[in-house]
């Protein structure tokens, strides 16, 4: 079933008016190809957690249940953002998908999907990508923490199609690996090529194989854990396209320059990361970014019809977007809502008028609550 949210939600700004809407169009039965809800977003936040039964509207993440804390992989959070022509898909750890773009019945909103895949709860969903204009993420038994409690699961790569159905994804690549290997990193590397690691983990040690492809329609050749790591090293930010450059060096000129910044666009096949220096091991920048040579145009993921959009933001949420237009380029600081202690936002992405950003309780390397934010762009 569907989570029933509330038919009309409503936030007063400081001028008195309505902020944010929210109308139900589509609740009573799982149907994948309605929306769960309409969006109109606001410059008043609009909370949502990740709910058992789809997300649930909070009034703020400190009204979050209270989740137990637990590592990461097993945690149902937010694993990855992906950008397409006309959408952003959020990956949900052991759940499914959450599809956000624009919606034609009305100006200025958006609407919100959400596709569960059954199986998903006994794997962890990790290294989402775009692969042949499908949005995919890969699916693994993760016993770092536990032992695995569930057999391999039916398909490494797991896809969303364009109505909103799980995709049973069959890379040729994969095809003759071993069934008993999970594939756990799955991105296209710096070389051009696409780079897999498998690992197999029955007692004592796990083993490693290392693979890639250049396109993943052939099968792979093996490769060494050093090519894996060169292939995974973030990008230098003086190379990212575009507004983004100078945007990303100005970031790691104020929030420090061993940080690592992580853009979703669908410039990337998914997300890629930018650092200052090589080898920058920071914390996580998450960022987005729209511009010439996005799938659908820019227009339909940046704001205000920008040509280019680039935003990134510290875990806190303070950040600097940068945007182009009508040949005029302008850069501002701006802050996302404050998170209570011990909360901090991990990814964010564009769709249409919204700006969505990703939020977890984080203790160590576990997590209690997650859900997500939306809310106009600056």
């Amino acid at each position: 079933m569907i989570l029933i949210l509330p038919a009309l939600f409503s936030c007063t700004g400081p001028g008195g008016g309505t902020a944010n809407e929210m109308l139900l169009k589509a609740a009573g039965q799982e149907n994948a190809a309605k929306p769960l809800v309409i969006i109109k977003p606001g410059t008043s936040p609009l909370w949502f957690e990740l709910g058992p039964q789809g997300p649930l509207q909070i009034g703020s993440p400190e009204e979050a249940s209270l989740s137990p804390f637990e590592p990461w992989p097993f945690s149902r959070l937010i694993t990855g953002l992906l950008s397409g022509e006309d959408r952003l898909i959020l990956v949900v750890n052991r759940e499914g998908f959450l599809s956000v773009l624009p919606w034609t019945g009305e100006e200025g909103s958006i609407a919100l999907y959400r596709t569960n895949g059954a199986s998903w709860k006994n794997y962890t969903a990790g290294s989402p990508f775009i692969w042949k204009h499908t949005p995919g993420t890969l699916l693994y038994r993760d016993n770092f923490f536990l032992d695995p409690a569930a057999e391999a699961p039916a398909f490494r790569a797991w896809g969303l199609s364009e109505d909103f159905q799980i995709l049973d994804l069959e890379i040729p690549a994969f095809t003759g690996l071993p069934d008993d290997w999970d594939a756990e990193a799955l991105r296209r590397g710096q070389d051009g090529f696409w780079h897999y690691h498998l690992v197999r983990k029955r007692g004592g040690r796990p083993e490693h194989r290392y693979y890639r492809s250049a396109d993943l329609e052939t099968p792979g050749e093996e490769s060494s854990a050093g090519v894996f790591r060169d292939a995974f090293r973030p990008c230098r930010s003086v190379s990212a396209p575009g507004l983004l450059s100078p945007l990303l060096e100005r970031t790691f000129s104020l929030y420090g320059r061993e940080h690592v910044a992580e853009i979703s666009s669908s410039l990337f096949e998914g997300s890629r990361q930018f650092a200052a220096d090589p080898g920058g091991e920071g914390d996580l920048l998450p960022g987005c970014y729209a511009g010439p040579g996005n799938g659908g145009g820019a227009g339909s993921l940046s704001p205000g019809g920008a040509v280019e959009y680039a935003l990134v933001i510290n875990p806190a949420g303070a950040g600097i977007y940068a945007a182009r237009r009508d040949g005029q380029i302008w850069e501002e600081s701006f802050s996302l809502p404050v998170l209570p202690e011990g909360f901090v936002y991990t990814k964010i992405g564009l769709s249409g008028p919204a700006l969505i950003a990703a939020w977890e309780e984080q203790q160590d390397l576990s997590v209690g609550a997650a859900g997500f934010l939306v809310i106009t762009p600056p």
